[in-house]
Parts: C-alpha cells; sequence; structure tokens
C-alpha cells in the first residue's frame, strides 16, 4: 500500500476531512466549475486540459474554454466546459 492509499484508509476509517490527511479535495460543480483544495500547484495549463498536483497524486481535468477563475496557496477555481475528470 503506498503512501495515499495509507492516508486516504486512515481518512476513512476516522471519517476525517481530506485535508487533514493530507489529501486533495475536488468539488465539482455542475459541467462549468470544479474547486480543488489542498493543491500543491498547476502542473500543466491550457485551454483544453488543466493538471493539478497533490501530494503523490493528480487531477487532470479535460474540457472546452477552461481557465483559473482563482487561485491560493489552498485553493483554486477552475471554470469552463468539463467534459472529464482524471485522477492519478
Amino acid at each position: 500500500m503506498d503512501g495515499r492509499a495509507f492516508r486516504e484508509d486512515i481518512a476513512d476509517r476516522l471519517e476525517l476531512p481530506a485535508g487533514v490527511a493530507g489529501l486533495m479535495k475536488l468539488t465539482v460543480m455542475g459541467r462549468t466549475r470544479a474547486l480543488v483544495e489542498d493543491h500543491r500547484g498547476i502542473s500543466l495549463y491550457s485551454r483544453e486540459c488543466i493538471e493539478v498536483k497533490g501530494r503523490g497524486e493528480l487531477v487532470r481535468i479535460r474540457g472546452e474554454e477552461l481557465e483559473l477563475a482563482a487561485m491560493d496557496r489552498d485553493a483554486l477555481l477552475i471554470r469552463g466546459r468539463i467534459l472529464c475528470v482524471e485522477l492519478d
């Protein structure tokens, strides 16, 4: 079991919020907005794909006319037409 899987397991068993366990939290609101919390930065940014790094994980959001609407050190908001979300 790798570190990320271990943190997920502990968070689930103890019913802890994702941030406490060092995991990213992803909230997709309809097909036009995605909020990513507890991120570690952006590794790829284009109008068709945005990759957000976490601690040992990666969230890839694919779509059309994607843009970074807001970002601070704890969270970022992506807007555009979201077609799919991939987790690595």
